[in-house]
């Protein structure tokens, strides 16, 4: 991959912070750059100023019951990721985007197998012609 990767990782608590930047580092094996955010009004100045490739949120964050993080993400070819310990039922996806899903705590092979599907479309969108 020829580009450096940018991913927003967005949780309040900080050892999930420090988790998922620990597993990106280790499972996404290209030039990346993590931009750290523990709170959605962090999260929407970068949004605001920035665009990502990829984007880890958890799923409920204080002030954002409705995970309005997914409204500020208008690049259709950001690819989500969606973490919660309260199940994937719990997580309302009323934007109806593509997204991945991770249970917490992560599982390191749930966390390696959606990395590998993350990087195939990394890849087929730097490889992709659009006309």
């Amino acid at each position: 991959m020829g580009k450096i990767v940018k991913i927003l990782v967005l949780d309040d608590e900080e050892d999930s912070r420090e988790l998922l930047g620990i597993l990106i580092s280790k499972y996404f094996e290209f030039p990346h750059q993590v931009i750290f955010s523990k709170s959605y009004s962090e999260a929407y100045l970068t949004l605001k100023n920035d665009s990502f490739d990829v984007v880890f949120s958890d799923s409920k964050l204080p002030n954002n019951s409705e995970n309005k993080i997914l409204d500020l993400i208008t690049n259709i070819k950001t690819q989500i990721i969606i973490s919660s310990a309260l199940g994937i039922e719990s997580f309302k996806n009323k934007n109806k985007r593509p997204m991945y899903f991770l249970q917490k705590p992560i599982d390191i092979d749930d966390f390696r197998i959606i990395s590998q599907l993350v990087v195939k479309n990394l890849q087929a969108h730097e490889n992709s012609l659009i006309i």
